[in-house]
């Protein structure tokens, strides 16, 4: 049912009771909030840069795969060496 529907079902109720029990309850909003940017006098960057957002991961995916518990599979993991000889492995 309608969400409109049902808000005009409940208003022809025949008690007050039923008519909005939920009337007085307020509901917090699921969007998640956007970050706050700093204003212009407060942005210490030239030519009105904005700032980056922080959220996200922050660590490189085979360390949050060993938190997990899991383990990467072989066939992603690409090997590259490195100018001074040094193997990293790194997945693309």
């Amino acid at each position: 049912m309608a969400s409109g529907a049902l808000a005009r079902l409940l208003r022809r109720a025949p008690t007050p009771r039923l008519a909005r029990p939920f009337a007085a309850k307020a509901r917090a909003s699921r969007r998640p909030q956007e970050p706050e940017l700093p204003s212009e006098e407060e942005n210490d960057f030239a030519g009105g840069e904005v700032a980056a957002p922080t959220e996200g991961i922050s660590k490189p995916l085979a360390e949050v795969l060993k938190e997990l518990g899991k383990r990467v599979p072989d066939s992603l993991v690409k090997t590259r060496i490195e100018d001074n000889g040094f193997a990293i492995k790194y997945i693309p």
